[in-house]
Protein backbone atom coordinates (compact mmCIF):
# COMPACT_ATOMS: atom_id res chain seq x y z
CA UNK A 1 0.00 0.00 0.00
CA UNK A 2 2.69 2.32 1.05
CA UNK A 3 4.52 2.01 -2.77
CA UNK A 4 0.54 2.34 -4.27
CA UNK A 5 0.20 5.71 -2.02
CA UNK A 6 4.09 6.93 -2.90
CA UNK A 7 3.31 6.18 -6.62
CA UNK A 8 0.27 7.80 -6.66
CA UNK A 9 1.36 10.86 -5.35
CA UNK A 10 4.64 10.89 -7.65
CA UNK A 11 2.55 10.32 -10.85
CA UNK A 12 0.14 13.41 -9.85
CA UNK A 13 2.98 15.36 -9.52
CA UNK A 14 4.89 14.06 -12.12
CA UNK A 15 1.20 15.12 -14.66
CA UNK A 16 0.80 18.45 -12.76
CA UNK A 17 4.78 19.67 -13.17
CA UNK A 18 5.14 18.35 -16.63
CA UNK A 19 1.80 19.43 -18.09
CA UNK A 20 1.61 22.80 -16.50
CA UNK A 21 5.00 23.14 -16.27
CA UNK A 22 4.43 25.42 -12.11
CA UNK A 23 6.24 28.57 -11.44
CA UNK A 24 7.50 28.10 -7.74
CA UNK A 25 8.57 31.61 -6.64
CA UNK A 26 5.22 32.03 -4.02
CA UNK A 27 3.82 34.88 -5.67
CA UNK A 28 0.06 34.31 -6.41
CA UNK A 29 -0.20 35.34 -9.75
CA UNK A 30 -3.40 34.53 -12.15
CA UNK A 31 -1.43 33.09 -14.62
CA UNK A 32 0.70 30.58 -12.33
CA UNK A 33 -0.09 26.87 -11.75
CA UNK A 34 0.88 26.55 -8.00
CA UNK A 35 0.66 28.23 -4.90
CA UNK A 36 3.24 27.85 -1.80
CA UNK A 37 0.90 26.91 1.47
CA UNK A 38 1.33 29.79 3.68
CA UNK A 39 3.30 29.61 6.53
CA UNK A 40 0.28 31.54 8.34
CA UNK A 41 -3.48 31.94 7.93
CA UNK A 42 -3.49 34.89 5.35
CA UNK A 43 -6.07 38.14 6.45
CA UNK A 44 -9.20 37.19 4.27
CA UNK A 45 -10.14 39.49 1.80
CA UNK A 46 -12.91 39.30 1.70
CA UNK A 47 -14.27 37.22 4.66
CA UNK A 48 -17.33 34.41 4.13
CA UNK A 49 -18.84 33.60 7.26
CA UNK A 50 -20.35 29.70 7.59
CA UNK A 51 -23.76 29.19 7.79
CA UNK A 52 -22.93 26.75 11.02
CA UNK A 53 -20.30 27.21 13.31
CA UNK A 54 -17.33 24.26 12.38
CA UNK A 55 -17.02 21.42 14.95
CA UNK A 56 -13.60 19.68 15.78
CA UNK A 57 -11.53 22.42 16.48
CA UNK A 58 -9.63 20.38 19.06
CA UNK A 59 -6.45 19.11 18.57
CA UNK A 60 -6.40 15.84 17.25
CA UNK A 61 -3.00 14.83 19.20
CA UNK A 62 -0.17 12.81 17.74
CA UNK A 63 -2.05 9.53 15.68
CA UNK A 64 -0.68 6.69 17.23
CA UNK A 65 -2.58 3.53 16.10
CA UNK A 66 -3.93 1.37 19.07
CA UNK A 67 -5.08 -2.01 18.07
CA UNK A 68 -7.11 -2.39 21.79
CA UNK A 69 -9.04 0.88 21.00
CA UNK A 70 -12.69 0.22 21.82
CA UNK A 71 -14.93 1.43 18.58
CA UNK A 72 -16.94 4.58 19.91
CA UNK A 73 -20.10 3.75 18.50
CA UNK A 74 -20.31 0.85 21.41
CA UNK A 75 -17.62 2.55 23.82
CA UNK A 76 -20.89 3.10 26.21
CA UNK A 77 -22.97 0.54 25.29
CA UNK A 78 -25.14 -2.35 27.25
CA UNK A 79 -24.08 -4.75 24.41
CA UNK A 80 -20.20 -4.50 24.06
CA UNK A 81 -17.67 -5.04 26.60
CA UNK A 82 -14.19 -2.98 26.06
CA UNK A 83 -12.79 -5.76 28.43
CA UNK A 84 -13.67 -8.74 26.16
CA UNK A 85 -13.06 -6.58 23.16
CA UNK A 86 -9.20 -5.75 24.37
CA UNK A 87 -8.95 -9.57 25.30
CA UNK A 88 -10.21 -11.05 22.03
CA UNK A 89 -8.19 -8.29 20.26
CA UNK A 90 -4.92 -9.36 21.58
CA UNK A 91 -5.63 -13.09 20.76
CA UNK A 92 -6.40 -12.87 17.25
CA UNK A 93 -3.39 -10.88 16.67
CA UNK A 94 -1.32 -13.62 18.29
CA UNK A 95 -2.63 -15.98 16.09
CA UNK A 96 -4.26 -18.12 18.83
CA UNK A 97 -6.96 -20.71 19.08
CA UNK A 98 -8.76 -19.68 22.45
CA UNK A 99 -9.22 -16.80 24.30
CA UNK A 100 -9.01 -17.21 28.33
CA UNK A 101 -11.76 -15.05 29.46
CA UNK A 102 -11.41 -15.62 33.36
CA UNK A 103 -11.90 -12.63 35.65
CA UNK A 104 -13.88 -11.12 32.75
CA UNK A 105 -17.77 -10.44 33.48
CA UNK A 106 -19.86 -10.10 30.75
CA UNK A 107 -23.19 -10.45 29.38
CA UNK A 108 -24.28 -13.16 26.25
CA UNK A 109 -25.43 -10.18 24.39
CA UNK A 110 -22.03 -8.47 24.82
CA UNK A 111 -19.95 -11.69 23.81
CA UNK A 112 -22.12 -11.42 20.79
CA UNK A 113 -21.78 -7.79 19.99
CA UNK A 114 -17.98 -8.15 20.43
CA UNK A 115 -18.48 -11.02 18.32
CA UNK A 116 -20.37 -9.50 15.54
CA UNK A 117 -18.09 -6.60 15.15
CA UNK A 118 -14.83 -8.64 14.61
CA UNK A 119 -16.70 -10.83 12.43
CA UNK A 120 -18.21 -7.85 10.53
CA UNK A 121 -14.71 -6.09 10.30
CA UNK A 122 -12.12 -8.96 10.60
CA UNK A 123 -9.50 -6.71 10.61
CA UNK A 124 -6.25 -9.21 10.88
CA UNK A 125 -7.55 -10.79 7.60
CA UNK A 126 -8.26 -14.83 8.47
CA UNK A 127 -10.68 -14.92 11.54
CA UNK A 128 -14.30 -16.95 10.70
CA UNK A 129 -15.77 -17.47 13.95
CA UNK A 130 -15.77 -16.49 17.83
CA UNK A 131 -17.05 -19.15 19.73
CA UNK A 132 -17.90 -20.05 23.27
CA UNK A 133 -18.24 -24.00 24.95
CA UNK A 134 -20.52 -24.82 27.96
CA UNK A 135 -17.65 -24.17 30.27
CA UNK A 136 -17.32 -20.43 28.78
CA UNK A 137 -13.87 -20.79 27.12
CA UNK A 138 -13.66 -19.05 23.55
CA UNK A 139 -12.75 -20.68 20.96
CA UNK A 140 -11.14 -18.88 17.86
CA UNK A 141 -11.45 -20.27 14.13
CA UNK A 142 -9.29 -18.71 10.72
CA UNK A 143 -9.03 -19.22 7.38
CA UNK A 144 -6.12 -20.79 7.95
CA UNK A 145 -4.53 -23.40 10.15
CA UNK A 146 -0.66 -21.92 10.40
CA UNK A 147 -0.49 -19.77 12.89
CA UNK A 148 2.52 -18.13 11.85
CA UNK A 149 0.41 -17.30 8.55
CA UNK A 150 -1.85 -15.43 11.14
CA UNK A 151 0.41 -13.18 13.01
CA UNK A 152 2.12 -12.04 10.17
CA UNK A 153 -1.57 -11.17 8.51
CA UNK A 154 -1.90 -9.26 11.85
CA UNK A 155 1.72 -8.02 11.43
CA UNK A 156 0.50 -6.48 8.21
CA UNK A 157 -3.04 -4.88 9.29
CA UNK A 158 -1.14 -3.10 11.97
CA UNK A 159 1.58 -1.89 9.88
CA UNK A 160 -0.59 -0.68 7.23
CA UNK A 161 -2.67 1.15 9.48
CA UNK A 162 0.51 2.79 11.86
CA UNK A 163 1.70 4.07 7.90
CA UNK A 164 -1.33 5.68 7.26
CA UNK A 165 -2.04 7.39 10.29
CA UNK A 166 1.44 8.50 10.02
CA UNK A 167 1.51 10.04 6.99
CA UNK A 168 -2.13 10.99 6.81
CA UNK A 169 -2.10 12.66 10.18
CA UNK A 170 0.84 14.97 11.53
CA UNK A 171 0.55 16.36 14.86
CA UNK A 172 -1.13 19.77 16.16
CA UNK A 173 -4.11 19.50 13.20
CA UNK A 174 -7.45 19.63 14.41
CA UNK A 175 -9.79 16.86 14.69
CA UNK A 176 -11.57 18.03 11.61
CA UNK A 177 -8.30 18.63 9.36
CA UNK A 178 -7.83 15.28 10.44
CA UNK A 179 -11.24 13.53 9.53
CA UNK A 180 -10.99 15.37 6.00
CA UNK A 181 -7.44 13.74 5.60
CA UNK A 182 -8.95 10.19 6.13
CA UNK A 183 -11.72 10.46 4.40
CA UNK A 184 -10.06 11.62 1.76
CA UNK A 185 -7.80 8.93 2.02
CA UNK A 186 -10.32 6.41 2.84
CA UNK A 187 -12.36 7.62 -0.99
CA UNK A 188 -9.09 7.74 -3.17
CA UNK A 189 -7.23 4.22 -2.22
CA UNK A 190 -10.14 1.74 -2.02
CA UNK A 191 -11.15 -0.03 -5.29
CA UNK A 192 -15.10 -1.57 -5.00
CA UNK A 193 -14.79 -5.16 -5.80
CA UNK A 194 -17.33 -7.63 -4.98
CA UNK A 195 -15.00 -10.46 -5.63
CA UNK A 196 -12.32 -9.34 -3.28
CA UNK A 197 -11.14 -12.38 -1.18
CA UNK A 198 -11.40 -9.96 2.06
CA UNK A 199 -14.38 -7.64 2.53
CA UNK A 200 -12.98 -6.33 5.89
CA UNK A 201 -10.98 -4.27 6.77
CA UNK A 202 -7.55 -6.05 5.83
CA UNK A 203 -9.00 -5.94 2.37
CA UNK A 204 -9.52 -2.02 2.62
CA UNK A 205 -6.62 -1.48 4.18
CA UNK A 206 -3.77 -3.48 3.31
CA UNK A 207 -4.96 -4.59 -0.11
CA UNK A 208 -7.04 -1.48 -1.08
CA UNK A 209 -10.29 -3.60 -2.32
CA UNK A 210 -13.32 -4.06 -0.55
CA UNK A 211 -16.94 -4.53 -0.90
CA UNK A 212 -19.04 -1.43 -0.66
CA UNK A 213 -19.36 -1.68 3.44
CA UNK A 214 -15.38 -1.82 3.45
CA UNK A 215 -15.35 2.26 2.81
CA UNK A 216 -17.43 3.24 6.05
CA UNK A 217 -16.24 0.14 8.20
CA UNK A 218 -12.30 1.61 7.21
CA UNK A 219 -13.31 5.19 7.78
CA UNK A 220 -15.10 4.28 11.07
CA UNK A 221 -12.22 2.43 11.88
CA UNK A 222 -9.48 5.29 11.53
CA UNK A 223 -11.82 7.68 13.26
CA UNK A 224 -11.43 5.74 16.20
CA UNK A 225 -7.94 5.91 16.03
CA UNK A 226 -7.81 9.76 16.56
CA UNK A 227 -10.48 9.84 18.55
CA UNK A 228 -13.54 11.49 16.46
CA UNK A 229 -16.73 10.07 17.59
CA UNK A 230 -18.73 7.92 14.91
CA UNK A 231 -21.13 5.06 14.08
CA UNK A 232 -21.72 3.44 10.68
CA UNK A 233 -25.19 3.74 9.54
CA UNK A 234 -27.00 2.06 6.67
CA UNK A 235 -29.80 2.75 4.28
CA UNK A 236 -32.88 0.56 5.37
CA UNK A 237 -32.46 -1.68 2.65
CA UNK A 238 -29.28 -2.88 3.95
CA UNK A 239 -27.76 -1.75 0.56
CA UNK A 240 -25.61 0.76 1.37
CA UNK A 241 -23.34 1.71 4.29
CA UNK A 242 -21.92 5.06 5.30
CA UNK A 243 -20.89 7.31 8.58
CA UNK A 244 -22.01 9.63 11.13
CA UNK A 245 -19.15 11.95 12.80
CA UNK A 246 -20.22 14.06 16.06
CA UNK A 247 -17.68 16.36 16.98
CA UNK A 248 -18.68 19.27 19.62
CA UNK A 249 -22.10 18.12 19.83
CA UNK A 250 -22.58 18.29 16.04
CA UNK A 251 -23.52 15.37 13.90
CA UNK A 252 -23.34 14.94 10.18
CA UNK A 253 -23.31 12.39 7.67
CA UNK A 254 -19.94 11.55 5.42
CA UNK A 255 -19.86 9.15 2.83
CA UNK A 256 -16.53 8.20 1.39
CA UNK A 257 -17.67 5.24 -0.79
CA UNK A 258 -20.05 7.59 -2.98
CA UNK A 259 -17.09 10.06 -2.63
CA UNK A 260 -14.79 7.26 -4.51
CA UNK A 261 -17.12 6.79 -6.92
CA UNK A 262 -18.17 10.40 -7.96
CA UNK A 263 -14.43 11.70 -8.91
CA UNK A 264 -12.23 9.21 -7.58
CA UNK A 265 -12.12 10.56 -4.53
CA UNK A 266 -11.04 14.22 -5.29
CA UNK A 267 -13.68 15.83 -3.84
CA UNK A 268 -15.90 17.07 -0.54
CA UNK A 269 -19.36 16.44 -1.96
CA UNK A 270 -20.67 13.91 0.16
CA UNK A 271 -18.40 15.39 3.69
CA UNK A 272 -20.31 17.27 6.02
CA UNK A 273 -24.11 16.90 5.19
CA UNK A 274 -27.13 17.12 7.24
CA UNK A 275 -30.47 14.44 7.02
CA UNK A 276 -32.26 17.39 4.37
CA UNK A 277 -28.67 17.41 2.04
CA UNK A 278 -28.56 13.54 2.09
CA UNK A 279 -31.55 13.36 1.23
CA UNK A 280 -30.96 15.29 -1.37
CA UNK A 281 -27.80 14.25 -2.31
CA UNK A 282 -28.21 10.54 -2.62
CA UNK A 283 -32.04 9.88 -1.81
CA UNK A 284 -31.54 8.04 1.39
CA UNK A 285 -33.64 9.15 4.41
CA UNK A 286 -34.21 6.91 6.69
CA UNK A 287 -31.46 4.74 7.81
CA UNK A 288 -30.29 2.59 11.00
CA UNK A 289 -27.08 2.92 12.85
CA UNK A 290 -25.35 0.42 14.04
CA UNK A 291 -25.53 1.48 17.81
CA UNK A 292 -28.92 1.37 17.57
CA UNK A 293 -28.76 5.59 18.50
CA UNK A 294 -30.69 7.69 16.42
CA UNK A 295 -29.24 10.17 15.53
CA UNK A 296 -30.25 13.52 13.88
CA UNK A 297 -27.88 14.90 12.31
CA UNK A 298 -28.89 18.89 11.27
CA UNK A 299 -25.27 20.33 10.67
CA UNK A 300 -24.32 21.48 7.29
CA UNK A 301 -20.69 22.17 7.37
CA UNK A 302 -18.48 22.95 4.30
CA UNK A 303 -21.50 24.21 2.49
CA UNK A 304 -19.44 26.10 0.26
CA UNK A 305 -16.87 23.72 -0.45
CA UNK A 306 -19.22 20.80 -1.19
CA UNK A 307 -19.74 22.42 -4.58
CA UNK A 308 -16.06 22.67 -6.01
CA UNK A 309 -15.38 19.53 -8.62
CA UNK A 310 -11.96 19.54 -6.73
CA UNK A 311 -11.47 20.11 -3.45
CA UNK A 312 -8.32 19.14 -1.23
CA UNK A 313 -6.72 19.47 2.42
CA UNK A 314 -3.54 20.94 3.92
CA UNK A 315 -3.80 18.57 7.10
CA UNK A 316 -1.04 20.68 8.86
CA UNK A 317 -2.48 24.10 8.19
CA UNK A 318 -6.05 23.04 9.20
CA UNK A 319 -7.15 24.36 5.79
CA UNK A 320 -8.86 22.99 2.42
CA UNK A 321 -7.81 24.29 -0.80
CA UNK A 322 -10.70 23.64 -3.50
CA UNK A 323 -12.06 25.13 -6.73
CA UNK A 324 -15.37 26.76 -6.60
CA UNK A 325 -16.81 29.01 -4.53
CA UNK A 326 -20.65 30.39 -4.71
CA UNK A 327 -20.18 29.51 -9.00
CA UNK A 328 -17.03 31.36 -9.55
CA UNK A 329 -13.94 29.42 -10.55
CA UNK A 330 -10.96 29.67 -8.76
CA UNK A 331 -8.67 28.82 -6.46
CA UNK A 332 -9.76 29.16 -2.55
CA UNK A 333 -8.72 28.54 0.77
CA UNK A 334 -10.89 27.55 3.17
CA UNK A 335 -9.78 27.77 7.13
CA UNK A 336 -11.20 25.08 9.11
CA UNK A 337 -10.53 26.83 12.25
CA UNK A 338 -11.76 30.08 11.48
CA UNK A 339 -14.23 29.72 8.81
CA UNK A 340 -12.67 32.11 6.48
CA UNK A 341 -12.40 32.03 3.09
CA UNK A 342 -9.95 34.02 0.55
CA UNK A 343 -9.09 33.60 -3.14
CA UNK A 344 -5.48 32.54 -3.43
CA UNK A 345 -4.90 32.46 -7.42
CA UNK A 346 -7.47 33.28 -10.17
CA UNK A 347 -8.22 30.37 -12.52
CA UNK A 348 -10.16 27.98 -13.92
CA UNK A 349 -9.19 24.43 -12.37
CA UNK A 350 -9.59 21.04 -14.11
CA UNK A 351 -7.69 19.57 -11.43
CA UNK A 352 -5.96 20.53 -7.89
CA UNK A 353 -4.10 18.72 -5.48
CA UNK A 354 -1.95 19.60 -2.42
CA UNK A 355 1.17 18.11 -2.25
CA UNK A 356 4.16 19.05 0.03
CA UNK A 357 4.62 22.67 0.65
CA UNK A 358 2.01 24.04 -2.54
CA UNK A 359 -1.34 23.02 -4.11
CA UNK A 360 -0.88 22.39 -7.61
CA UNK A 361 -3.82 22.94 -9.98
CA UNK A 362 -3.91 22.49 -13.89
CA UNK A 363 -5.90 24.52 -16.26
CA UNK A 364 -7.95 23.38 -19.53
CA UNK A 365 -4.96 25.08 -21.81
CA UNK A 366 -2.37 22.60 -19.87
CA UNK A 367 -3.98 19.67 -21.40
Amino acid sequence: MKKRWIAGAVALLLLMTGCAAPHVDGTAAPSQDVVSLPESTPEPSPAQSTATPLPGSAIAGKAVYRPETVPSAFAQSETFSSELYALLTSSIRAGSDEADPQGLAFTDEQFEGVRAFLLSRNPWGTLTDITRDQEGAIKLTYATEDVEERALNAQKFDEAVSLILETTIPEGCTQLSAAVALYKYVAQTIEEDYEAADGGLYGALVLGKGVESAYAYAYSFLLDQIGVQNTVVFSEDGTHAWNVLTMEGMSFHCDPQVESGLNGGQALTLFGLSDRELSEKTGWNTYTSENRALLDCDAEILTGVKEAPYADVETAGNALYFTRMEGLDGVFRFDLSSGDVIEVAQAQPTALAVLGDNVYYLEEQDS
